[in-house]
């Protein structure tokens, strides 16, 4: 389609690469992306940190049965090394980077985290072995439709309920973030560094990052409630909103 085409030219122009060599795939281009972006400079998710594990913690209090918590997507183990030392289920990393796998393994001083490379669409999971599945980063926003689809099918597979972070895009919190993404994503790529520092390049850059044109390379667009309730109830999966404290500094958020 033709907003396929354009975000595939805005993947490749973040990467520095030619916004019309088609002889890079969009899709590899944004997996190099992935690969190249500094998760340790993106500290401001440690604010969230505490906010995380109190949700996490109520939501598993009032769920039945016993069964492994699992994140989609643990990175270098920010929420899962963290939920080691502080619940007594099994905790299972699902991450598909070895390099990131390697890191949270040695940020492990529990030594209890299972970390495993594989892909969100077919985790490897027992049927019905998964008590609570965790998405609190960026990535799920990063799926499209049909991935998104493939995913709830997955977590419906393995079992147990789906918390998964979901942005207000109008909240203090959300446009805060934003920014801090495209200070990160500035130091990855020369061409998107001359965009960051010329007249008014932050605004377009906010525009870029909140669009559908911005699907896949920034990990941002937001789907409407309305469309995540279609796809998870087609899922055999009901959505239900679970507040959280507002991050300090970001009330509203």
């Amino acid at each position: 389609s033709v907003n396929r085409k354009q975000y595939e030219r805005i993947g490749r122009i973040l990467l520095g690469i030619a916004a019309d060599d088609e002889s890079k795939p969009f899709l590899t281009a944004a997996y190099e992306l992935y690969q190249k972006f500094p998760l340790e400079k993106y500290t401001y998710l440690e604010k969230e940190l505490p906010q995380d594990m109190n949700v996490i913690k109520s939501v598993l209090a009032e769920t039945p049965g016993k069964g492994s918590v699992v994140e989609l997507g643990s990175g270098l183990g920010r929420v899962t090394n963290r939920l080691a030392e502080e619940i007594a289920e099994s905790i299972i990393g699902v991450e598909i980077l070895d390099e990131y796998i390697n890191k949270a393994r040695q940020r492990d001083k529990s030594g209890r985290v299972d970390y495993r490379r594989a892909d969100w669409k077919n985790t490897g999971l027992d049927p019905g072995s998964v008590k609570l599945t965790l998405s609190l980063g960026r990535s799920l926003n990063a799926a499209d439709e049909k991935e998104l689809e493939e995913i709830a099918k997955e977590v419906k597979r393995i079992g147990g309920k789906f918390l998964f972070s979901y942005a207000d895009r109008e909240s203090p919190k959300y446009q805060n973030d934003i920014r801090a993404y495209a200070e990160v994503l500035s130091n990855i790529s020369p061409e998107l560094n001359k965009r960051m520092s010329a007249k008014g390049a932050k605004d377009q850059y906010d525009v870029i990052i909140s669009s559908s044109d911005g699907i896949h390379v920034s990990h941002r667009y937001i789907y409407k409630k309305v469309y995540l309730e279609y796809i998870f109830s087609k899922a055999g999966m009901k959505l239900t909103e679970v507040k959280r404290e507002p991050i300090p500094g970001l009330e509203g958020a």
